[in-house]
This record gives C-alpha cells, sequence and structure tokens, in this order.
C-alpha cells in the first residue's frame, strides 16, 4: 500500500514536471518566432518610407531637367551638307508687283510718313525669282540665309535686275501657333542691265546699273504647313543716300508672291 501510494505520488510530480516543461518549451517556440515575424513585416513597414528616397529625385536633377530643354545655343551652323542636301534651309519665291514712287523713307513712315493708301504709283512692274539658303541661326530665331535673285521690269522699264544678297530674318512670335509669321531684311549689290529712263528721273544728280538691293519683307503660314509661305515684299535698290554715284532714288517695287522650304 505504501509502495502504490509512493508510485502514484512520483507519477503524480513527473506528470506536473512533464506539464512544465511542456510550457517552456511552447513559450521558448513563441518568444523565438516573434523576432522572425517582425523582420518579416519590416520590409513591408519600412517600404513606404524608403519608397520615396528612392524615387525622389534631387533638387540638381530637377535644375537640370528644367534647364535643358530651354538651353538654345547662341549660334547654330546650317552648314553640314550647304552644297547637297537642304535638309529644310533651302526656299524658291516668285513675286511681282508694281513700282512705287513714293521715297521709300516716307513709305516706312521716317520722313513725311505717307500710308499705304496714299502712296504713288508709276506704270512700271516686276516679276521676279529668289533662291535662298539658311546657313545660321543666331539665338534661337535670328536666321542668316544668302539670297540670289533675277527680276524681269515691264510697263515703262525694261531692265532685268540680277542681285546676291544677306537676308536677316526673324522668326520668334508670339502668335506663331496661330500664324507663322517672320519678318526680313535683304541687303547686297543689285545689278541691272540698262538705266531706265524713269530710273534717270528719279535721280537727276546720278544714277549708276550697279546699286544697293535693300528690300524688307514679311511673311504669313499657317502652322499646318509652315514651308509655304505668302510674301510681302517692298523690293528696293538705291544710291544709299548718294553714296553710290550720287544716285538719290531708284526703282522700287511693292509686291506679293509665294514661297516654298525645302
Amino acid at each position: 500500500m505504501r509502495r502504490c501510494n509512493g508510485t502514484s505520488h512520483a507519477t503524480h510530480a513527473a506528470n506536473r514536471a512533464w506539464r512544465w516543461i511542456v510550457r517552456a518549451g511552447c513559450l521558448m517556440l513563441l518568444a523565438a518566432a516573434q523576432p522572425a515575424a517582425a523582420q518579416a513585416q519590416a520590409p513591408d513597414t519600412l517600404t513606404p518610407s524608403a519608397t520615396p528616397e528612392a524615387e525622389a529625385p534631387s533638387l540638381a536633377t530637377l535644375a537640370e531637367d528644367v534647364a535643358t530643354p530651354q538651353a538654345v545655343p547662341w549660334l547654330q551652323w546650317h552648314t553640314a551638307n550647304f552644297f547637297t542636301s537642304c535638309d529644310g534651309n533651302c526656299a524658291v519665291s516668285l513675286y511681282g508687283g508694281r513700282e512705287v514712287t513714293t521715297g521709300m523713307t516716307s513709305v516706312f513712315l521716317f520722313n513725311h510718313p505717307t500710308p499705304l493708301w496714299n502712296w504713288q504709283y508709276g506704270n512700271a512692274g516686276l516679276f521676279a525669282g529668289t533662291f535662298s539658303r539658311r546657313f545660321a541661326t543666331l539665338f534661337g530665331g535670328l536666321d542668316l540665309e544668302t539670297e540670289g535673285g533675277v527680276g524681269q521690269r515691264f510697263g515703262d522699264m525694261h531692265a532685268t535686275e540680277f542681285w546676291l544678297a544677306l537676308d536677316l530674318r526673324w522668326t520668334r512670335f508670339p502668335w506663331n501657333d496661330y500664324v507663322r509669321t517672320t519678318v526680313a531684311l535683304a541687303d547686297g549689290p543689285d545689278y541691272a542691265t540698262r538705266i531706265d529712263a524713269e530710273e534717270r528721273r528719279l535721280s537727276p544728280t546720278g544714277t549708276s546699273e550697279v546699286l544697293n538691293y535693300f528690300t524688307p519683307e514679311v511673311t504669313f503660314a499657317l502652322p499646318s504647313d509652315p514651308n509655304d509661305e505668302i510674301l510681302f515684299r517692298f523690293h528696293h535698290r538705291s544710291g544709299i543716300f548718294g553714296l553710290i554715284n550720287n544716285t538719290r532714288a531708284a526703282a522700287q517695287f511693292a509686291t506679293v508672291g509665294y514661297r516654298h522650304r525645302f
């Protein structure tokens, strides 16, 4: 009887010890599992804060991105294929019009301003054609072009003109998204095959076959067809206020025409 009770107490103590061992083991497993779970969740927790740091550009990068598209070289050459391919830098034009006898300084409102509707006209006309090529651009808006042209007078004048000129053309206007506009000035030597009587009358102090070609113009084109332009050109040649052979005036024509760029 004593032996049985001794055995019962020993068994009960062993069971209690086993239960404590099991509980201790479970607690140890839970304690070991919690750091692993925390580590597994750490990337998800850090991702929101880490992602903006990886995607956010620096101030220097933003400055470069903003400045780069606006960076325009002050001088851009278009001469890589100057004598071969045009690459959009060439143009041909045809224009014609009537002789204007009102002085150029009055026409352009410098001296005794005369509005368009009060201009005086002669009985001669001009039909002309030109070929031009852009070779440089300054400040992203001022095109430099070379131009060669030939014109035939008719009516009271009969001379044929030949000229070479340097064209300065401004192309950047705020309304270009609606009407593409350019304003240009051509200047260079002009040769006439004869001195017409009308030119002698305009400058009795002297005249010459070779005079200065000084011609302003304005062009308009649709944004959808920028290579096809309507041009208004004041075709003018003179002696530069008497500098060339004391020539004070010469033939000039108000003209309208068409230019195609290619």
